[in-house]
This record gives structure tokens, C-alpha cells and sequence, in this order.
């Protein structure tokens, strides 16, 4: 029999993201309940998106959070990038979608978090850089770069939509028991705390994960238990914590 032999794994991170690990948990034998609760699109303030690309001669670093950051950046981006420019990256994952696009990545921290690259990265006084992110990104790696004597600019190049879901569909999902809820970020959870106030949802049978500790402290702040952190924070780690559980 499988690890996950038959247990049902809700999936909220977005339609387009979520068919790796939809196949990931089916190799285990679980039953993947897709929920999305997000929607990525391009950012809508486009006018100063150009104003930077203009500019990126000026800087000497770009640090790229997600692979969302990387895509929607080269959306808008569509000329290759200043051979002086170094790129960091906060996950292994982020550098995989860089280099399908043709670019090497000069920096990711060991462990796979926004902390880790702040404490671990090389960088001069006066260097600028440039942050591609979401319209909800925190501000860590702007503040703690600042405080680095970097000049850092943010750039939104994309935005975090809630998608619709009427009652019936909700209600159907949870008809029968969902094993484990999976959060991939703060977004996800706010989300769908939103939806099973709305539509009275019960879930407390239900083991949830989060994939790194920004977004377990946003599931927290929404009153919801979270039994489990993957390490590391990648959907293969989401995995191994949901693995871990099911065996206690």
C-alpha cells in the first residue's frame, strides 16, 4: 500500500501551479481535492513596471522571490538583462524556472526562505537592488537590505486574486472528510478562512501544512491549528510533513 493510500489532500495554491503536485501526491496514493483559492495575474501598474525596466543598467542585483516573481517579470521584460547584473534567488525551485529562460542564478540560500538569503547574501553599501513580487509581498528583504545601506526598489509585477466558489461547489468538497489541508502561502489561508466562515464550513478533523513559516503565521493569525511546516519549504517538503503525520 502507499504512504498516503486514499487520503484526501485539499490543494488551494492556484489552478495554474498546482498540476506538480497534484501528480506528486497521486504517485502516493492520495486523493488530490483541488480548491484554488488564488489567481496570479500580471500586475495592472504597468507604467512604473517600464520605468524600471528602462533602468535596470542602474542596478546591480535582482533578487527574485518565486518563480511568479521570475515569469510575470519577464512578461513585462522582454529585453535581455545587463550582463553586470547578479541574481539571487530564495529557492531552488526559483533558479530551475530562471535557468529554463536562459539565466544563471549567482546566489540561493541554504535554506529555502526570505530570512536565510537577508543572513546569508554578499552585498557592498550603496549596491541597488531590484525586487520583482507580488502586490502582497512583506517588506523583510526591503527592510533588512535598506538596513544593509542597499538601495532597494520593489517592483509589483504580480497580483494575488481570490477566485469564486458558490456554496454547493464548497459544500461538496467538504461532504466527505478531508485528511489534510495544504496552504503554499499567506494568500491561500486568508483565503480560505473567508470561504468556510462565509459558507459555515467545518474542517477541524482536517491536519493542515503550510509550506514555510510566513505563511503558518498567517493561517495562525486566521485562527487555524497548523500541525505541520514542510522542510524544506517546497511542495516535496509539504509532502514528507503530510507523510510524517499520517503515520502518527
Amino acid at each position: 500500500m502507499k504512504p498516503l493510500q486514499n487520503k484526501r489532500i485539499l490543494v488551494t495554491r492556484s489552478a495554474e501551479q498546482s498540476a506538480p503536485f497534484v501528480l506528486l501526491l497521486k504517485k502516493y496514493g492520495a486523493i488530490p481535492v483541488l480548491l484554488p483559492l488564488i489567481k496570479i495575474v500580471p500586475a495592472q501598474n504597468t507604467e512604473e513596471i517600464h520605468q524600471k525596466i528602462a533602468a535596470l543598467h542602474s542596478f546591480h542585483q535582482i533578487i527574485f522571490t518565486s518563480s511568479n516573481a521570475v515569469k510575470y517579470f519577464f512578461h513585462f521584460c522582454n529585453q535581455p538583462l545587463p550582463t553586470h547584473i547578479k541574481i539571487a534567488c530564495v529557492g531552488k525551485k526559483t533558479s530551475d524556472y530562471l535557468k529554463g529562460i536562459g539565466y544563471s542564478t549567482h546566489f540561493i540560500p541554504e535554506n529555502y526562505t526570505a530570512e536565510s538569503l537577508l543572513d546569508s547574501i554578499t552585498v557592498s553599501a550603496n549596491e541597488k537592488i531590484l525586487i520583482p513580487q507580488s502586490s502582497l509581498s512583506d517588506d523583510l528583504l526591503y527592510k533588512g537590505l535598506t538596513k544593509k545601506n542597499c538601495q532597494v526598489e520593489k517592483m509589483v509585477v504580480y497580483e494575488n486574486v481570490p477566485t469564486a466558489h458558490d456554496k454547493e461547489s464548497i459544500e461538496k468538497i467538504f461532504s466527505e472528510k478531508i485528511d489534510f489541508i495544504t496552504f503554499t502561502s499567506g494568500s491561500t489561508a486568508n483565503n480560505f478562512i473567508m470561504l468556510t466562515k462565509k459558507y459555515n464550513i467545518h474542517y477541524a478533523e482536517s491536519k493542515v501544512v503550510c509550506i514555510g513559516m510566513e505563511t503558518k503565521i498567517a493561517a495562525e493569525e486566521n485562527g487555524i491549528t497548523v500541525h505541520a511546516v514542510a522542510f524544506p519549504h517546497t511542495i516535496e517538503g509539504i509532502l514528507q510533513a503530510i507523510i510524517k503525520l499520517n503515520r502518527v
